[in-house]
């Protein structure tokens, strides 16, 4: 018996890097915001509004990051044939992420 000369196929990864890493990213800049937000609504808290004006452009600043990760891994994944799921997750939340400061910079306040 001979050996096959067929070459072995490699397997696709199934892991999607590109939106995993975007996801985490935007995990870790919309939870401080997030809780900033929600302390503010305190009453004895309401000085901590002035952190907004830090963490709104860091919003923004991560999220066009996050977003250019998203693109980058949907367009690997649908080119490789593997899963890009979370890769149009982290399209998403880099939208979420900068629609604050677009708002902020197109409504004229």
């Amino acid at each position: 018996m001979t050996a096959s000369d067929q070459p072995m196929r490699r397997r696709k990864p199934k892991l999607d890097a590109w939106g995993t890493t975007g996801v985490a990213m935007a995990a870790i800049a919309i939870l401080p915001t997030l809780g900033i937000f929600l302390i503010g609504f305190i009453p004895d808290m309401n000085p901590i509004w002035w952190l907004g004006i830090l963490l709104i452009p860091m919003l923004a600043v991560i999220g066009a990051a996050v977003l250019l990760l998203g693109v980058v891994g949907a367009v690997v994944g649908a080119r490789r044939g593997t899963s890009y799921g979370l890769s149009i997750a982290s399209i998403v939340l880099g939208i979420v992420m900068i629609a604050p400061i677009a708002w902020l910079w197109f409504s004229g306040l």
